[in-house]
């Protein structure tokens, strides 16, 4: 019998979603300007919040609460915002099992995340400037050691 190898399982897992990509949109994200690729990683992040969102009134529906989504996704929005606030990781029984334990674990997971994004952002956005820069710099470098045409300066430079 063998064993599971969580690191071989997620690269397949993510082989599977590059193909399933390519096959679906083709190779279009390649071409996309650096901005967008950032924004598609950052909106990413935020789906995997509402996607907790979705779980979470899924076990609230196991419980007495109210089945409305717009009034579960006000409590939802709060309870995240307290724990964000409060970095609060506790729970009231960390060790009962049921609906609201589950939805507590839910909004611990939503603060993970949260923070998760923040040093994803702190640390993408600048590489993703320094994309940007670089595809300038590379783009033509004879451009920059010639000047460009037309400039007030010079009439054969472009500025």
């Amino acid at each position: 019998m063998s064993s599971s190898d969580p690191v071989r399982e997620f690269l397949a897992e993510i082989a599977a979603r590059l193909d399933k990509g390519r096959e679906e949109y083709g190779d279009q994200s390649f071409v996309k300007p650096v901005s967008a690729t950032t924004r598609e990683i950052l909106e990413e992040q935020a789906d995997q919040v509402g996607w907790l969102y979705v779980l979470w009134c899924q076990a609230a529906r196991k419980t007495d609460m109210v089945r409305d989504q717009l009034t579960l996704r006000g409590l939802f929005l709060s309870a995240i915002e307290h724990r964000i606030r409060r970095n609060d990781r506790r729970q009231k029984d960390a060790y009962a099992v049921g609906a609201l334990n589950c939805m507590e674990e839910i909004e611990v997971l939503a603060l993970d995340l949260f923070l998760q994004g923040q040093e994803l952002k702190r640390r993408l956005l600048p590489i993703a400037r320094a994309i940007e820069v670089a595809q300038v710099i590379h783009a033509d470098p004879h451009q920059y050691l010639r000047g460009r045409r037309g400039s007030v300066r010079d009439p054969r430079s472009d500025d």
